[in-house]
């Protein structure tokens, strides 16, 4: 049985921004849908590689039932996550010289696009299914994996081709009142309340020859893979300093205290706390390193005053902003803003 990481778990920024995309295409207004659960969309979307915390994740599938009354919306962000939406790992799924490797990539690197979920190949006689399973004390929210499987569905009909369909689908979620959504996404009438969420498919149409990419391409991604991976798996203080600013990213100015960021994180804020002292500069410092990172891209891309950046990092007015930036470059915003304007111009 797998173990929870030691840290809390994290997905994709994609997923949260297939959500936003799923939920724009439906007549919702996605920003503050986002916003009341803690999320930043013009964060996410400026950082797309970027890692929520599951727990938001959850609490924002639960804000988009609540505002469009449709248990069955995750099938609808299936059609909103793209491959390439997953970087490197997106170009190998695609790559394969086989349906089946796609699928021997997903198990592989599956942590890429998050690691609240578990993913194994399970057999039958002439079948081979993927298996969904979220990992103990983990809750992940139902259409969460709604959207998982179906997007995985769809991956293999884009590699395999219409043919490509799964002949047995079996869901953790609990049954719905209506099947149909489901019926019609799978092709066949799931089985609700299942242990693990299975997509079952042939071994033969798996195995059937298909054009690939270059090798060369699939190594140089499958390294890029293994890089971004890495980064997540590096040492306990310098993991942990990157999920904080992981979700000071997302979030702020939602999240902003280093309780709020124990609360997203599930752990307490004294061992948060705790373990950032021990490995580097504490929270304050990596708050405040991250705040001047993004007031920096906020000057330098955008037109915004700075009483609106101001307010979007959470400062109560421009001139406590003034005071923070100026104290930590050593002058004013305006004056940054003018000096990279003109040699940006130059």
């Amino acid at each position: 049985m797998p173990q929870p990481p030691a840290t809390s778990p994290t997905t994709l920024a994609s997923w949260a921004l297939a959500i936003a995309s799923a939920l724009e295409a439906a007549g919702s207004e996605a920003g503050p849908i986002l916003e009341r659960s803690g999320l930043s969309l013009p964060r996410l979307a400026a950082a797309p590689e970027g890692r929520v915390p599951t727990v938001l994740m959850t609490r924002l599938w639960g804000n988009v039932l609540l505002a469009t009354g449709e248990p069955a919306f995750g099938l609808k962000v299936a059609g909103h996550a793209q491959p390439l939406h997953f970087h490197d790992l997106g170009i190998m799924l695609l790559a394969g010289q086989r349906p089946l490797d796609a699928m021997l990539a997903l198990v592989r690197y599956y942590r890429l696009i998050s690691d609240s979920v578990h993913v194994q190949l399970v057999s039958q006689p002439g079948l081979l299914g993927l298996s969904i399973r979220q990992l103990p004390q983990m809750a992940v929210h139902p259409m969460a994996l709604d959207a998982f499987a179906a997007s995985q569905l769809r991956l293999m009909r884009l590699v395999g081709g219409d043919a490509m369909r799964a002949v047995r689908v079996c869901l953790s979620r609990p049954a719905p009142a209506q099947a149909g959504p489901w019926r019609r996404a799978f092709g066949v009438l799931p089985e609700f309340d299942s242990r693990d969420t299975v997509l079952w498919y042939r071994r033969d149409q798996l195995e059937a020859p298909r054009p690939g990419a270059p090798d060369a391409w699939v190594r140089q991604s499958e390294t890029g893979v293994q890089a971004y991976l890495a980064g997540l798996d590096g040492g306990a203080a310098d993991e942990l300093g990157a999920r904080v600013r992981q979700v000071l990213r997302a979030g702020l100015p939602a999240i902003s205290t280093l309780e709020e960021v124990a609360r997203a994180m599930g752990v307490s804020a004294r061992s948060l706390r705790r373990g950032l002292d021990q490995g580097g500069p504490g929270f304050r410092a990596v708050r405040l390193a991250l705040v001047m990172e993004l007031a920096r891209s906020l000057l330098h891309g955008t037109r915004l005053p700075v009483g609106e950046i101001a307010a979007r990092l959470g400062y109560r007015d421009a001139g406590s902003f003034s005071k923070a930036f100026r104290d930590h470059a050593g002058e004013t915003p305006l004056r940054w803003r003018q000096r990279h304007q003109r040699t940006a111009a130059e």
